[in-house]
């Protein structure tokens, strides 16, 4: 997912969190290894995650979307945050070496727990897991062999929270204001537009995963789709009556054509509000 191997945070080598004067600190650096044509080993941009390849014009313009507050917080939705030094830290370690699962392995013991039978279960949001929640989902989303519905349970359950606002306060001025609901929608569509650019095929596992969650953002996220599909529907059936009255010879090819065209609409339609709602059966 590009919003995750082009962070601006990764870029910089730098975790969700680091001060003005750090990040300062980290683009001076950088940009004498830049000019040296060296890249350091020892930052937060976790090779093991991807290959990237850093310039100084990437480096300048990922600092210049780290100067705003709205800006940083859409980085930070998808990069690594540390919220509790004592695992986090740990999880950061294992990421810098190449060890993706070990990193994985620390995060998901925090949030989740399984009972006799083997079946998992998320544990509450608390003071002891909270960043867990987020660099789980983030490490979810990226790494090869990761579980999407897993990745957006999990940052829900987080952006739920009361505990969300320590993740805000670290990333922004005291003066920033924002709400549960602005955050999840701006994850939620950050990462909509990716799979629509780069994995369409996911969409579908994406809308079903939202579908089964109860969240703040759920309705008006939701909306977007729902007008979306009645609009392409509503378009393809107009067509074929164009061209059933053009010619009645072709009626049923037309009727066919709509039939197929319309499937795949139909099927995001009813999976969002259901076989009996009002909009799908009409």
């Amino acid at each position: 997912m590009k919003t995750i191997l082009n962070n601006p945070y990764r870029i910089v080598g730098l975790l969700v969190g680091a001060t003005t004067k750090e990040q300062s600190k980290q683009i001076s650096r950088l940009k004498k290894y830049i000019e040296a044509e060296q890249d350091p080993q020892d930052d937060f941009s976790f090779p093991a995650l991807g290959e990237f390849h850093r310039t100084l014009e990437s480096v300048e313009e990922a600092a210049s979307k780290l100067n705003l507050d709205n800006d940083k917080i859409n980085a930070a939705l998808f990069w690594f945050w540390n919220g509790n030094p004592i695992t986090d830290e740990a999880a950061f370690e294992a990421l810098k070496s190449g060890d993706i699962e070990t990193a994985y392995e620390i995060w998901d013991k925090l949030i989740t727990k399984t009972d006799e039978e083997g079946k998992r279960f998320w544990k509450p949001v608390s003071e002891k897991n909270y960043s867990a929640f987020h660099n789980y989902s983030v490490l979810n989303i990226i790494r090869a062999n990761g579980n999407l519905s897993n990745a957006i349970v999990a940052s829900l359950y987080f952006l739920e929270s009361d505990l969300v606002q320590k993740f805000v306060s670290s990333v922004t001025d005291e003066t920033h204001k924002t709400n549960k609901k602005e955050l999840q929608l701006l994850f939620l569509n950050q990462l909509h537009s990716d799979i629509e650019a780069n994995k369409k095929s996911l969409l579908p596992k994406f809308l079903e995963t939202l579908n089964k969650q109860e969240f703040i953002a759920k309705q008006d996220f939701m909306k977007g789709f729902v007008q979306k599909s009645i609009e392409q529907i509503e378009h393809k059936i107009e067509t074929a009556k164009n061209k059933r009255k053009k010619s009645k010879a072709t009626a049923a090819e037309a009727g066919q054509e709509l039939f197929t065209a319309t499937a795949s609409d139909l099927a995001q339609l009813k999976s969002i509000v259901g076989a009996s709602d009002l909009k799908y059966t009409s």
